[in-house]
């Protein structure tokens, strides 16, 4: 990361969607190291670290999922009504 990106970061949002392209990317890096695999052994071993990335893919949207649906509910019961 370079410190351009350290500075772009100004919320939990900002962190989640970064780690979430990180994970996308790491995914696909392996997805491409499986089609070019040489062996069964390899193609597994690759086939396994891109469900992996899937899995933390996921994990980290609901937790940018949770934190989105409890800025509502604040924006929610912070609304005055007059």
């Amino acid at each position: 990361m370079t410190e351009q990106n350290v500075n772009d970061i100004m919320t939990m949002q900002d962190i989640l969607h970064l780690a979430i392209e990180r994970e996308e990317s790491a995914r696909d890096f392996y997805l491409l190291a499986k089609a070019r695999a040489r062996t069964p052994v390899e193609e597994e071993m690759f086939a396994k670290l891109a469900d992996q990335e899937q899995s933390h893919r996921e994990t980290l949207m609901l937790q940018l999922q949770e934190i989105q649906a409890q800025m509502d509910i604040d924006r929610a019961l912070s609304y005055e009504v007059y």
